[in-house]
């Protein structure tokens, strides 16, 4: 869980207990984690920093285009950042830590998901109301699927066993579930 007001990152059990603190340094606003790393987006200063997830100590930092709000674990060592002021999909590397690919998403991507079955990103076009897949298993991203979605999509989740995506709208406070 991160909290940007102190600058953590908290760990919590199954149970919810607090088994970890890591101080970040940063502003944490949005995180991450694969089976070795844990990835930190501070939205302050569109940065990606990436932690240790056993012992908690920082590895690598880059700055994250102009606008990093959201990220995602991407398989294979890789991490997801969509930076929505210059509407692009950015996907790192993490060892070491360096920008693979760039790619533009058209009308204000927010919020973002990954689904390790049929390694697809998935992308809430927030301005329209559209949910968008990627494949990122190539040298560029390539769309993939494109569905309509609740109002002002910004927050996307995703079912690995059935690829079925829980879109959440702030217009309305909806929740949609599509299956593609």
């Amino acid at each position: 869980m991160a909290l940007p007001a102190t600058g953590d990152v908290i760990i919590l059990s199954p149970t919810g207990a607090v088994t970890r603190t890591i101080p970040t340094g940063v502003r944490p606003t949005a995180l991450a984690a694969d089976t070795s790393r844990i990835a930190v987006v501070d939205a302050s200063e569109s940065s990606l920093t990436v932690f240790d997830a056993a012992t908690g100590a920082r590895q690598e930092a880059l700055r994250a285009g102009d606008g990093a709000v959201t990220v995602a674990s991407g398989g294979g060592g890789r991490f997801v950042v969509m930076d929505a002021r210059d509407g692009e999909l950015l996907v790192f590397d993490s060892g070491p830590l360096i920008l693979r690919q760039r790619h533009p998403v058209a009308g204000t991507p927010y919020g973002i998901a990954y689904d390790p079955t049929r390694r697809t990103v998935w992308v809430t076009v927030t301005q329209r109301n559209e949910v968008a897949g990627y494949d990122i298993s190539g040298g560029t991203p390539r769309e993939v699927a494109r569905h309509a979605a609740v109002r002002l999509p910004v927050a996307v989740s995703v079912d690995p066993s059935s690829g079925a995506l829980a879109v959440a709208g702030s217009a309305e406070g909806l929740v949609q579930r599509i299956v593609p």
